[in-house]
């Protein structure tokens, strides 16, 4: 028998810490599925790293 409650998901805004972490997953998830820039998708933006402000 399995006693883990289940969690539930945290809602929060973007902070200055974030940026590196959310660019990363972006620019990571984006190449696995073939999204790359050479092929103009905007994974090399520089906005990306800047998603909190």
């Amino acid at each position: 028998m399995n006693n883990i409650a289940p969690q539930s998901p945290v809602m929060r805004r973007l902070t200055l810490q974030d940026n590196p972490a959310i660019a990363r997953v972006i620019r990571q998830v984006s190449a696995e599925y073939g999204l790359t820039a050479d092929k103009g998708y905007t994974v090399a933006d520089p906005n990306l790293d800047e998603l909190y402000q």
